[in-house]
């Protein structure tokens, strides 16, 4: 009887949410193709190039220099076929540390920024990688998708189901990955 209590309580809490598609989960991970049953290969940075011009290099901004970020740098650093134009956070001291400690001898340097809608104006990157607290990815998605951004975001991707479909959509129609 106790277990058939537990096991309904906890029917009852359980959320009623679809799943997110795998083509949506933007975060980037080293798996197997078999991890991911909707695409043929795990979602990358690649995923951008496929509907960018090949004859110039992915023009990226990083909005976000702590945590995570630095390994999203490098890894753009690697590519011969992405340019990280500018990083963006609260403060041009983080940036420029930032940029010291992953990317020293990135040239040109990345622009040091604060503001990520000012920084898409200036730069008008293709792409832009969202390294933020999670709170934060829904709002500076919207705002990479308007200017016309292919958008990566680190997990979690948004911090409810109805900004998941809500984002969902806006790629749809913008167009991008």
């Amino acid at each position: 009887e106790i277990r058939a209590a537990r096991s309904a309580k906890a029917q009852v809490r359980s959320p009623k949410w679809k799943p997110v598609p795998m083509h949506l989960v933007t975060s980037y991970f080293p798996l197997p193709a078999s991890h991911f049953p909707l695409q043929s290969s795990h979602f990358s940075y690649h995923a951008a190039m496929s509907t960018h011009s090949p004859s110039a290099p992915l023009r990226v901004v990083l909005v976000g220099c702590g945590g995570f970020a630095g390994y999203h740098a490098r890894r753009l650093n690697e590519m011969p076929d992405a340019q990280l134009v500018a990083c963006v956070d609260v403060n041009e001291a983080i940036v420029a540390a930032f940029i010291a400690r992953h990317v020293p001898d990135l040239k040109p340097a990345p622009a040091i920024e604060t503001d990520m809608s000012a920084a898409l104006t200036r730069h008008r990157p293709d792409a832009v990688v969202i390294v933020t607290p999670h709170t934060l990815h829904f709002q500076q998605a919207m705002t990479a998708l308007d200017a016309g951004c292919h958008v990566f975001i680190e997990k979690p991707m948004v911090t409810s189901s109805k900004d998941a479909v809500a984002l969902e959509r806006a790629v749809e129609w913008a167009g991008k990955v």
